[in-house]
């Protein structure tokens, strides 16, 4: 295995991309709790992998690699390649995130709508991210499609959507006037109570696109 990314704790971390069937690093992605994320070339491909910290409460990432499976399959996430206990080789999502966008000026109504599409996507298979009332570093675009990463909060669930649209409107004051109202309000009870029924998530819909015509 070849190396350009010589990380801290380098023989642990060694042992893990050699089990895994990584060929070589060239990059951190990210980092977080439970986990580093590396860009890597996993048995002839590019990958992004995540390895379990050495200091996570987390005994293995198969129970997150198995969400991220579910959540792949249903559109919102990257596909994920395979995984052990200390491990979870997906495809690399390398665009921007929409943390990036925002800061940068680029966020477009479009971003919203495909990250809310990801979102429902979620909750249409059950899945309660955890993580999505702040959402900036866990909506990732490739290049317009919506990807939503990092599953180690996740639940049996729904809610996604609600918490997406609550959490971005912290930046985008359009949206803070419709999350405040009366109106959102009320879907967002509705959209609970039938366990986030697609009429409902429609009406939702439909008021976040009259408030974000212009960012």
């Amino acid at each position: 295995m070849q190396s350009c990314y010589p990380p801290r704790g380098g023989c642990w971390i060694a042992a893990v991309l050699e089990d895994a069937g990584v060929e070589r690093v060239c990059g951190l992605l990210g980092k977080g709790h439970a986990g580093v994320v590396l860009l890597v070339e996993w048995r002839g491909v590019a990958a992004a992998l995540k390895v379990r910290r050495r200091d996570s409460r987390r005994g293995s990432l198969e129970p997150e690699a198995r969400v991220a499976e579910k959540a792949a399959l249903a559109g919102a996430a990257p596909e994920v390649y395979g995984y052990g206990e200390e491990f979870i080789a997906m495809a690399p999502a390398l665009g921007p995130s929409l943390q990036d966008l925002a800061e940068e000026g680029l966020l477009t109504p479009q971003h919203i709508l495909a990250s809310i599409e990801a979102a429902w996507a979620l909750d249409n298979a059950g899945i309660l991210h955890g993580e999505l009332h702040r959402p900036w570093r866990n909506v990732l675009f490739n290049p317009r499609k919506a990807l939503i990463i990092d599953y180690d909060s996740a639940s049996s669930g729904c809610g996604n959507v609600v918490k997406l649209v609550s959490g971005i409107s912290r930046r985008v004051p359009s949206l803070l006037g419709l999350v405040r109202s009366e109106r959102f309000r009320d879907l967002a009870k509705r959209y609970y109570r039938e366990g986030c029924g697609k009429a409902t998530y429609m009406e939702m819909l439909d008021e976040v696109k009259k408030h974000i015509s212009v960012i």
